[in-house]
């Protein structure tokens, strides 16, 4: 850990090894959630003694955090009583919040236009690069849900009406060429001549 200390901007670096010295020990999962409350003194012995391990695990690894920090971190931290509360005040300090990042990336995907003058190759390596980017941002084993795009921004130009007779089966008016033909023949003149017995 003296090799890997805390200096603010290396935190993920930081963190990542010191999961590994916490899981070695078997107390990682401190950083997992906090410190219980207090605990009632009547409640039962299995409560009772997995909260005081929960207490000196925390213990234990808040002392190997502050110990791989450098001087001002630790003068920081060091009235912080568990490894939890350490690791958020971390977090809000040095890393970027991941909801700030998904907005952003998904922004920025979902406004990219093909601007006149630029290349369509361009453009297209443009969005790939930026689809890269989200997807990669989820991880393996976690795929991010994106949100909707904005409204209007995947519709297209609204279309005009056509003008003129509506033809076509929706149209109640409409009768096909067909039964027109049958009904000239029964009267005796050919459709496409207008000639009788054709």
């Amino acid at each position: 850990m003296d090799n890997n200390m805390l200096t603010g901007p290396n935190l993920k670096h930081w963190l990542r090894n010191l999961r590994i010295v916490l899981d070695f020990e078997r107390i990682a999962y401190v950083l997992e959630a906090p410190l219980p409350l207090d605990i009632e003194s009547d409640a039962p012995q299995a409560e009772l003694d997995a909260f005081e391990k929960w207490r000196e695990d925390s213990r234990r690894a808040r002392s190997y955090m502050l110990a791989s920090m450098n001087k001002e971190l630790q003068a920081k931290h060091e009235k912080v009583s568990n490894a939890y509360d350490i690791l958020t005040a971390l977090q809000e300090l040095y890393s970027e919040n991941p909801k700030v990042v998904e907005y952003e990336l998904c922004a920025s995907v979902f406004s990219m236009k093909l601007r006149e003058g630029v290349p369509p190759d361009d453009h297209t390596l443009k969005m790939i690069t930026g689809l890269g980017r989200l997807d990669g941002y989820g991880g393996k084993d976690k795929r991010m849900s994106l949100p909707p795009p904005p409204a209007g921004l995947l519709k297209g130009p609204k279309k005009q009406p056509k003008k003129g007779p509506k033809v076509g089966p929706k149209n109640k008016s409409f009768k096909k060429p067909v039964a027109k033909a049958r009904k000239a023949n029964v009267k005796g003149k050919c459709f496409h001549h207008r000639e009788d017995g054709h």
